[in-house]
């Protein structure tokens, strides 16, 4: 087998004992993940930043510490050179694997992957890998998350809210044209709904971000 490893990331104690156990996979197994873990502050709250990095260590067959079969890689193909980020990569790569036939599984080595530094902007960058979930769509099919292990988002909710806000324009631009009391009466009644909507929605999605999270418990780990 050979390793997928990013950089970052620092090897607990027996790593590399661990490591050779892991690659003594049965032959049907194509992959081994290591267990990932991502300290953050114990003295304030962490960051949505903290909290999206946080995200590696539920995440499905990630390539954060990931050993791979030489032929297993050969039989999916490698990487899709189609996903050029560190986003949607090692899902899409993991589910070409088992759709080959072969297995993935957790193993017992562990590394820890601390948070990059980042501006406040982070957040915005990221979002360029919505791009990759078009694509991975237009692959797939709406299915396409249920067949990669990639949990829903909040996309859904950031729709929703974008329709009140384009309601809430349409309604008043109807509001200020039209001559007609009963439609000019509804039509204000709809832009003031889905106005406070849409103003509770953005607040509430912009605090998600802006406004740190839970406080994590020491770990016992070493």
């Amino acid at each position: 087998m050979g390793g997928l490893p990013r950089r970052r990331r620092a090897a607990a104690p027996g790593w590399l004992r661990a490591l050779l156990h892991d690659l003594t996979a049965p032959d049907l197994i194509g992959g081994v993940l290591g267990r990932i873990e991502v300290p953050l502050p114990h003295d304030r709250r962490p960051t949505d930043w903290e909290r999206c990095t946080a995200g590696l260590e539920t995440g499905r067959w990630i390539t954060a510490d990931m050993a791979y079969r030489r032929d297993a890689l050969a039989a999916a193909g490698g990487f899709d050179e189609r996903f050029p980020r560190a986003y949607r990569e090692d899902a899409e790569l993991a589910f070409r694997v088992r759709a080959a036939g072969w297995q993935l599984r957790h193993g017992m080595r562990r590394v820890r992957h601390p948070v990059r530094p980042e501006d406040r902007w982070v957040s915005v960058r990221t979002q360029r890998g919505n791009a990759d979930d078009a694509l991975l769509r237009r692959l797939y099919g709406p299915r396409w998350r249920q067949l990669l292990e990639v949990p829903r988002g909040r996309r859904t909710r950031h729709t929703a809210i974008t329709a009140l806000g384009v309601l809430a324009v349409a309604c008043g631009a109807v509001t200020a044209l039209t001559r007609r009391p009963a439609i000019r009466r509804a039509a204000a009644a709809t832009c003031a709904a889905s106005t406070l909507g849409w103003a509770a929605g953005t607040g509430s999605s912009r605090s998600r971000v802006s406004v740190p999270g839970r406080r994590r418990p020491p770990s016992a780990s070493p």
